[in-house]
């Protein structure tokens, strides 16, 4: 089975992109906190394995208890927070799934020699994925092809993991203009905001540019990496959604759901919403420093009412 991992900046688009490629019949998505009451991937960010993996052959014991305490409560019990919006089959399945990857951990962890331990977590990792990856053909959905992981892994995961737990996969990053960005962490997760320390919007906009500048590194280096800018999604459209699917390896042409998930026209309010959100002041300042970034982006206008409806034109052709 192939995978599609779809990951982002914060409040960049990830979801959009999910939502246009579940619209294809070929393509199964793990349940999420939108849809079925689960976070996005069951087993959330799995940023423990990274953690892990770096850590297995050197760290002290208690670390290593930490985090096998901390890998059985993301497996075991994060899948089944809404366990009613959960089907009976798919809960049996990714619990097979759980013990059994929890088992051979458990060997890892135990294990008296040191030697060959990364090697071995990161192995059972990746049948782990593979299992869950199986699940549709275990459930009669034998003509999905790809899986979508949404946020399994982030933009500062270890890309030396990844690619070995994800098999057979491409990697989907998202971007938007930073100054929207900013409006929607301040509105959605103030509680992120704070605690991440942003006192002001310049320390926000760094430590964005060092996660782009890190974030097109790996998008060079690697062909299984593709930077897919949102307004771009939204505005040009059928170009970006034909390339999105060509490069998953989809027909675009075949899709059987369009417009039941992802609608560019909807997502539009969603550019330039910066303005209503920040003071001109702030605007003004947050600009002068984006002006000596090299990834960080702003647009400068709202789209127009001739936009919306060129893009209508462009979504019924």
């Amino acid at each position: 089975m192939k995978k599609i991992l779809i990951t982002g900046l914060w409040y960049s688009g990830s979801s959009a992109v999910c939502d246009l490629l579940r619209q294809h019949e070929q393509v199964w998505m793990m349940p999420d906190n939108r849809s079925a009451g689960l976070p996005e991937f069951h087993a959330y960010a799995l940023g423990w394995f990274d953690e892990i993996a770096s850590a297995v052959e050197s760290a002290p014991e208690k670390k290593l208890a930490m985090l096998y305490r901390n890998l059985i409560n993301t497996i075991k019990l994060n899948p089944f927070q809404n366990v009613q919006a959960v089907s009976q089959e798919l809960k049996k399945h990714l619990l097979i799934a759980g013990d059994e990857f929890i088992k051979e951990s458990e060997r890892i962890f135990q294990s008296k020699s040191k030697n060959g331990l990364r090697d071995s977590f990161l192995n059972v990792a990746a049948d782990y994925i593979e299992k869950i990856s199986d699940i549709p053909c275990k459930t009669g959905k034998e003509n999905i092809t790809h899986v979508i992981f949404d946020q399994a892994i982030k933009t500062y995961s270890d890309f030396d993991v990844w690619p070995r737990v994800f098999k057979e996969s491409k990697l989907i990053i998202m971007e938007r203009d930073i100054l929207d960005q900013i409006a929607d962490c301040q509105e959605h997760s103030t509680f992120f905001w704070i605690v991440k320390g942003y006192k002001d919007i310049k320390k926000f906009i760094e430590d964005q540019e060092r996660e782009r500048e890190l974030m097109y590194s790996y998008a060079r280096k690697m062909n299984n990496v593709k930077v897919i800018k949102f307004e771009d999604l939204v505005k040009n459209y059928q170009k970006t959604k034909n390339e999105i699917f060509e490069f998953v390896g989809i027909d675009a042409k075949t899709i059987s759901n369009e417009g039941e998930h992802f609608d560019p026209l909807k997502s539009l309010k969603n550019i330039g919403k910066y303005k209503q959100y920040l003071s001109d002041q702030e605007i003004i300042y947050a600009k002068s420093q984006i002006e000596k970034c090299r990834f960080c982006y702003t647009s400068n206008e709202q789209p127009t009412i001739r936009e919306r409806l060129s893009i209508l034109r462009k979504i019924q052709a």
